[in-house]
């Protein structure tokens, strides 16, 4: 190239050399400022095809790497309706990122939970304590299944337990009565002893009739006034108590139409009724020994 720049350099100058005239020295130095000019042009241009050069040859590596993409190239280019439909998804993707942005203020607040979740972690190990009742808890299901059964009868029992809390009145009054009939309990021995009396009272009966007479008289004559002691003092007994109860529930009721209290059996209808009744049951008796 430095040759073929020096062989026209030359040549320009002999054709210089050989025009006429005054402008002779003139055309020369501009002739040859444009040479000058024109050799500086080739020269970095000379520079520049050489950079390229070097750069080529360092790119040729780079070229050969990019060939072999040739078939990913293609591949890739087979991927066009595949792409089409995507950018078809544009306003899919608008929605979604939408819904991320409203997302983004629930996750705020899902991060300023920290503390708490901090504390949910720090029950680790009641959790699992926990877990390890699973057995405890199928056992109890199992019991509770199992008792089913029981407590579909005791739920059966709403109308008699109505019938019983019903009873509920009478059975006070029932209470009531423990004392008298505590008292007539102690009766016992009397009556006992009254029951030994059976075989002397079969010897009377073979006595004669007037003897007979008088120990049937006398005997009915005692066992009348012991009954009618114990009669009397154990209808006193229960009518104070019963006329007690009676009281305080009548103070204990808060309507003013409740009715009242039965009237209180004095101690003469005790005696009477009592004396009645012991001459009902010794009439009998007269009755065999005037027989």
């Amino acid at each position: 190239m430095h040759r073929a720049t020096f062989t026209g350099t030359t040549l320009l100058v002999a054709c210089l050399a050989a025009l006429p005239g005054c402008g002779m020295a003139t055309m020369i130095e501009t002739n040859t400022s444009t040479i000058k000019g024109t050799t500086a042009a080739m020269r970095e241009t000379a520079a520049t095809l050489d950079a390229s050069n070097a750069m080529l040859a360092q790119m040729q590596d780079d070229l050969a790497r990019v060939a072999a993409l040739g078939e990913p190239m293609e591949k890739v280019a087979a991927l066009e309706a595949p792409m089409k439909r995507l950018a078809e998804l544009e306003k899919t993707m608008e929605s979604m990122r939408r819904s991320m942005d409203q997302m983004q203020h629930s996750m705020d607040r899902v991060a300023a939970l920290d503390a708490p979740m901090a504390e949910v972690a720090a029950l680790e190990g009641s959790m699992q304590r926990l877990s390890r009742l699973e057995d405890a808890m199928a056992e109890m299901r199992h019991s509770m299944q199992s008792m089913q059964g029981s407590m579909s009868t005791i739920a059966g029992l709403d109308r008699p337990m109505e019938k019983v809390a019903a009873l509920d009145t009478p059975m006070g009054e029932v209470a009531a009565l423990r004392a008298p009939m505590y008292e007539v309990a102690q009766l016992r021995q009397p009556m006992e002893d009254i029951g030994k009396l059976a075989k002397p009272m079969t010897q009377l009966t073979e006595m004669g009739p007037a003897a007979k007479a008088g120990l049937v008289a006398g005997g009915v004559l005692g066992w009348g006034v012991v009954t009618f002691l114990g009669v009397y003092f154990g209808v006193q007994l229960g009518s104070r108590r019963r006329t007690a109860a009676a009281r305080r529930r009548f103070a204990e009721r808060d309507d003013v139409g409740a009715p009242a209290l039965e009237p209180r059996r004095t101690p003469r209808r005790a005696l009477a009724a009592a004396a009645a009744a012991a001459g009902r049951v010794s009439s009998p008796g007269l009755r065999r020994a005037q027989t």
